[in-house]
């Protein structure tokens, strides 16, 4: 008999699609630890868009930086 913490395991290969469609089938396959698969779910969710509000913040400190970087550059020139 399959292990549902090992087959939660597994998801990490999914991407996409696939893995929308391997949580479906984990649904239908361990209908009594739906909790569970949603807990884990969940879980790589939050992962995820912790991961993209963290892309989000250096992409802006960048931005900032390149901005400071031509308003400095700019003030040499003319005070020279």
């Amino acid at each position: 008999m399959k292990d549902i913490s090992c087959e939660l395991k597994k998801l990490d290969a999914y991407h996409g699609a696939e893995y929308a469609q391997r949580i479906i089938e984990l649904f239908n396959e361990f209908p009594n630890d739906s909790s569970q698969i949603d807990n884990y779910v969940a879980k790589r969710v939050y992962a995820i868009a912790f991961s993209a509000d963290e892309a989000i913040a250096k992409g802006i400190r960048c931005q900032v930086e390149d901005v400071a970087e031509m308003i400095s550059s700019d003030r040499r020139r003319h005070v020279a």
